[in-house]
């Protein structure tokens, strides 16, 4: 997850634009099977929210730039969302993604509906651990993102079904890195 030597916000541009072309013209095969859009927009915004997820934990408060940049126009200050408006962004297009997204990809590297779910839970968890210090020391009351009453109840829902849905997980975890482990294997 290294963007340097230039940051996050190139590969956030870059999502937009395919976004932007996801929506508003719809080349070839994104115009004629509906599902095919739904599951590359949903892609897009699983990466784009990854990249927003990554400079908000490492920085706070940043700007939500959702719009292409085709050009250089001169402008490099934008301001900055809160974490709040951040994570109700990312969460809702987690959401999609997760709604959109196949259990299975015949592609290795794409994004699956349990990646997705693991995310979304990971999200919901992260906002209900900082709601109750919006009003706590200043330091802290800095990693506010928000206050759902449901978020507890979604990450149990979440996790589960992503834990039911992949079906068997490593029976330990050290399985992941053993080399004698098939790429096919459920435990990879």
């Amino acid at each position: 997850s290294n963007y340097a030597p230039m940051g996050a916000y190139p590969h956030i541009n870059n999502c937009n634009i395919a976004l932007d072309l996801l929506v508003n013209v719809m080349p070839g095969k994104f115009s004629t099977d509906p599902a095919y859009n739904s599951a590359r927009k949903a892609e897009v915004l699983f990466l784009r929210s990854w990249a927003f997820y990554l400079i908000s934990n490492q920085l706070g408060d940043v700007p939500l730039l959702l719009t292409p940049k085709r050009e250089d126009n001169g402008v490099y200050h934008y301001p900055k969302s809160t974490l709040e408006e951040i994570y109700k962004r990312i969460i809702a297009d987690v959401r999609f993604a997760y709604d959109n997204l196949p259990t299975t990809q015949s592609e290795r590297g794409r994004v699956t509906k349990w990646a997705a779910g693991h995310f979304l839970a990971k999200l919901y968890l992260n906002r209900a651990q900082a709601a109750e210090i919006e009003n706590g020391e200043p330091h802290l009351a800095m990693l506010y993102k928000g206050e759902v009453s449901s978020d507890l109840d979604s990450v149990i829902y979440l996790a589960t079904e992503v834990i039911n849905g992949v079906g068997e997980l490593a029976p330990d975890y050290w399985t992941l890195f053993d080399p004698n482990v098939s790429e096919t294997s459920p435990h990879k």
